[in-house]
């Protein structure tokens, strides 16, 4: 099965925020993998809870909020899920709310003048660590992200100051990986990722990691959420030549240090070479 979510619809390659209207029907998504994701989650939340949810003080109301909203969605949307057994009063209301669901979510509070980083449940890291982002306003937290201040800082703020209720919006980034686990805290900036790898070998060895992203304005936070998918890249691109095109043109154009912060020089090459032998 291909992958639901390709986020190749822009060539060349150029950083940008790509916000979509968010149907709220839609907000929590829902999969197959239901049960199996928040096993992943049962075990680091046991083992590993210091690294996947944290919190500033006074932001439990700001998370009960969010908490009633994903109990209220469950409700309406997947009834069936819905298990008491699975929230557990005695945690920080973002802790319950992230049991309850496959994406991690993230509270952005404000204090003084701008928006921080609040409360999270974050289980499923892409390169990077709660630890570092907790009580870090956004330009900060994206500090590591070439060309965010210049190009993204002001307008990504700028649309947090302006986002309704009534407006939510959703979407895409990706990752090349080596390794599909969902837990990758890590860093950015590996130059060995997949550098070993054949190009006959690259669709099954390497995997299209996938985030859908969703933000939402609540009364006492903006609640961002971070739906993760991954898939064998030969898997997610099977059928879809439109979106190996696009794939090929982002890395033939992003610049290299773009590349370098998305660990993907070791591996671009054979990608190239692999997308441009590809027959459906």
């Amino acid at each position: 099965m291909t992958a639901r979510f390709l986020p190749f619809d822009e060539r060349p390659f150029r950083l940008r925020m790509g916000l979509r209207p968010l149907d709220l029907a839609t907000w929590i998504d829902i999969d197959d993998h239901y049960a199996s994701d928040l096993a992943v989650k049962g075990d680091l939340l046991v083992h590993r809870h210091s690294e996947v949810v944290a919190a500033l003080t006074d932001t439990e109301e700001a998370g009960r909020e969010v908490l009633d909203a994903v109990r209220a969605h469950l409700r309406r949307y997947h009834p069936s899920l819905v298990s008491p057994l699975l929230d557990d009063p005695s945690l920080h209301p973002i802790d319950r709310a992230g049991r309850l669901v496959q994406e991690d979510i993230c509270l952005m509070i404000e204090r003084g003048d701008e928006l921080v980083l609040g409360a999270a449940s974050v289980c499923f890291p892409s390169r990077w660590r709660l630890a570092d982002k907790l009580g870090r306003p956004m330009i900060a937290i994206h500090g590591p992200t070439p060309g965010y201040a210049v190009q993204l800082g002001a307008p990504t703020n700028d649309f947090l100051a302006r986002l309704t209720s009534d407006r939510p919006v959703w979407r895409l980034n990706w990752s090349l990986m080596a390794d599909p686990a969902l837990f990758q805290p890590g860093t950015h900036r590996s130059a060995a990722v997949g550098a070993s790898i054949p190009p006959a070998e690259i669709g099954d060895r390497i995997w299209l990691r996938v985030e859908r992203q969703t933000l939402r304005r609540f009364e006492l936070s903006v609640c961002f959420t971070i739906r993760t998918f991954v898939w064998p890249l030969g898997e997610a691109l099977h059928g879809e030549p439109a979106a190996r095109a696009a794939l090929a043109d982002n890395l033939q154009t992003m610049d290299d240090d773009f590349a370098a912060y998305k660990s993907v020089p070791g591996v671009r090459p054979a990608v190239l070479e692999w997308l441009a032998a590809y027959e459906d």
